[in-house]
């Protein structure tokens, strides 16, 4: 008879609140019976966010105006629906790679950890998400925009929401592309440089979309542009804060 596993005793939560040298003590066997417990609870909250949006040719987006979700926990954990859930069976090692299966499945379960621990990883959270975003970077949310209107009148405020959203969101990606990174990875200005291109979207007087409904790419580059100056100029004024306060201490320091 086969050992028991340590973890068929352990919750989800408490696998994946484990420190990570401790599962890193886990073998081949014991890791993938963890990934498969952890797994099929993020794929159950995947499953249940994919209910409340479309796969495009980029990445998720919302779909429907009744409640549109923030789509980012969404995207990060399929890589823009490149990756359709987790589990043992997804785990591969790449052919040359000095890595092992163990290895791989033990990243995955952190991938998982960050997943789930992201606010947007549930339907309340990615639509309580959205609505916050769309206050910053837009002043209101859908919903108070359309509050009082005739339902032809709402159907135009919706699409002009959805248009600015996805415009904002590639221009986003883009700009962080522009500064070498991962489109996908998070940085400390991130709300800012993400509210600042939102309200150049929406200040933007001419049209976004072209005869078929795509975002105009040029419009988007040029958005993306101005985003990464924007976060250059972010650099330049925490880099100076930081000389500023460094003379003052070393003044302090001096008896000045």
């Amino acid at each position: 008879m086969a050992n028991k596993f340590i973890v068929d005793n352990m919750t989800v939560d408490q696998i994946l609140s484990m420190p990570f040298n401790e599962l890193n003590k886990f073998d081949e066997r014991e890791m993938s019976r963890a990934l498969r417990t952890v797994a099929l609870a993020a794929n159950k909250r995947l499953a249940k966010l994919k209910k409340y949006a479309e796969l495009t040719e980029d990445n998720y987006q919302p779909s429907g105006n009744k409640k549109q979700i923030a789509t980012d926990a969404l995207n990060w954990a399929t890589k823009d629906g490149k990756r359709e859930k987790f589990g043992v069976k997804t785990v591969k090692v790449p052919e040359g790679s000095k890595s092992t299966l163990r290895n791989k499945m033990y990243e995955q379960i952190g991938d998982i950890r960050q997943f789930m621990n992201m606010k947007s990883s549930t339907v309340t959270g990615a639509v309580e998400l959205r609505k916050t975003r769309e206050k910053t970077i837009f002043g209101k949310t859908r919903e108070q925009a359309v509050r009082g209107k005739s339902r032809a009148e709402r159907e135009v405020i919706y699409r002009t929401f959805d248009t600015n959203s996805k415009a904002m969101w590639k221009a986003y990606r883009r700009a962080l592309e522009l500064g070498g990174r991962d489109p996908h990875a998070y940085i400390d200005d991130s709300e800012k440089i993400q509210s600042y291109i939102g309200k150049e979207v929406v200040n933007y007087e001419g049209p976004l979309l072209d005869e078929d409904g795509n975002l105009i790419e040029s419009k988007i580059d040029a958005f993306a542009t101005q985003g990464r100056e924007y976060e250059l100029g972010l650099y330049e004024t925490a880099k100076k804060k930081a000389a500023e306060d460094l003379e003052k201490r070393s003044g302090r320091f001096r008896g000045n």
